[in-house]
């Protein structure tokens, strides 16, 4: 017996790539292999989009997420944060999760400004 090949047009792997699918996701719902999968998106010439990173956007104390510039040396990711202030800055993604990058600095230097002025009053 001769085992039928299910026929996939690139029009269905297409329209769930659109869906941000990855591979996976797609091989359960068309119901064929990973492997058949990657050799299908070979033949067709497709790529499957990256997912959207879900930190894009989120706020952590005063910053808030705009993009993810690079890698650091140690393989983490890193962003590009905009603070309430207006001030651009970059944060670890370890940092921002834990709670160690809150704020750009700006806060710290009007506080010690402030502190500086008070104590000068006395």
């Amino acid at each position: 017996m001769v085992a039928l090949r299910k026929i996939i047009q690139k029009e269905d792997i297409n329209k769930h790539i659109d869906k941000i699918l990855n591979h996976n996701e797609i091989s359960k719902v068309l119901n064929i292999s990973t492997q058949i999968l990657r050799k299908l998106s070979r033949e067709y010439n497709l790529k499957t989009k990256p997912k959207l990173d879900k930190n894009i956007g989120k706020r952590f104390g005063k910053l808030r997420v705009i993009e993810q510039v690079a890698n650091s040396k140690d393989s983490r990711k890193v962003y590009k944060c905009k603070c309430d202030y207006g001030h651009f800055t970059e944060a670890k993604a370890k940092c921002l999760n834990n709670g160690d990058t809150r704020s750009c600095g700006a806060m710290k230097k009007t506080l010690h400004i402030i502190n500086r002025k008070i104590i000068k009053k006395f």
